[in-house]
């Protein structure tokens, strides 16, 4: 089974900084079920992500078992019975029994004045058997420290960590919770493509990336390998992640990826330089 999860983002529509045009339904349909065909069977969708939950159940090949998790937004997290239609509209959107993990898409669902009809919600959906696991999408330990305290149930979480973040590589309190069966998966390993994107094309208001960016660059072909690769490699030895999750824009980019050397060099870290954190966040941008 592979430790990589696909996502679903830019199915419906441009995401992050390098992708500049909407990839073509034909061209969803040959990575998702090129996906499928080499070990990768596990995808991420949300119901903010556009009609991308709709695609994603048109041409997945749901012969093959795949798990599918989503995320719930703010707005569908005000009653029980708002948590519950969504979810149902999602599962029957997908074409799918249930899903695999349901992921609130902002911590801030579970942490204001409602979380107790949040967390009411939530069990039901997995009493409902709608749901294997209800997990949240932090952007920082805290909020994962916070919301697992919050509600002992949470036992998924997507968090941000890249090559040139590296804030929560070493965290023991993530460690702990993987010890102790809860899984961590890792998102935002390419910074929404700015890491792997031409130094010239960079946007003005992340300027103060570039040297850092080029310097990484200058370092991959030191070594005859691509920035893409090494921030892969990065990823996939993150010791407490359980999967990493990818986003593509055709076949041959999840080719490449799943021929990446997953190995890192001993003098990477001295070679590759942190972004400042305000870089590193992209609500920033």
């Amino acid at each position: 089974m592979s430790k990589f999860i696909l996502g679903t983002a830019n199915f419906s529509g441009t995401y992050g900084l390098a992708q500049n045009k909407n990839i073509v339904e034909k061209q969803l349909q040959e990575i998702i079920l090129f996906a499928q065909e080499n070990g990768i069977n596990h995808f991420d969708t949300a119901t903010g992500y556009g009609n991308a939950q709709s695609i994603l159940g048109r041409f997945i090949d749901k012969s093959k078992k795949p798990k599918i998790d989503s995320k719930i937004g703010q707005k569908d997290c005000e009653s029980v019975s708002s948590i519950l239609a969504t979810v149902k509209k999602t599962i029957d959107c997908l074409g799918v029994e249930k899903l695999s993990t349901l992921y609130l898409h902002n911590s801030k669902s579970l942490l204001k004045e409602n979380q107790n009809i949040v967390k009411t919600g939530l069990n039901k959906l997995i009493d409902l058997g709608l749901v294997d696991h209800i997990g949240v999408s932090a952007y920082t330990l805290s909020e994962v420290i916070l919301c697992k305290n919050t509600f002992s149930s949470l036992t998924r979480f997507q968090v941000p960590e890249n090559i040139c973040d590296r804030r929560l590589v070493n965290s023991k309190k993530l460690m702990d919770l993987s010890i102790s069966g809860d899984q961590i998966n890792v998102r935002s390993i390419f910074l929404q493509g700015l890491l792997v994107m031409d130094i010239h094309s960079i946007p003005i208001k992340l300027k103060k990336a570039s040297k850092i960016i080029q310097e990484f660059e200058y370092y991959s072909k030191s070594i005859q390998s691509t920035r893409a690769e090494l921030c892969t490699a990065y990823a996939l030895n993150i010791p407490w992640a359980s999967k990493i999750l990818i986003g593509v824009e055709s076949q041959f980019q999840l080719q490449e990826i799943l021929k990446f050397d997953t190995l890192l060099r001993k003098d990477w870290s001295k070679n590759i330089q942190k972004l400042d954190e305000s870089i590193v966040d992209p609500r920033n941008w």
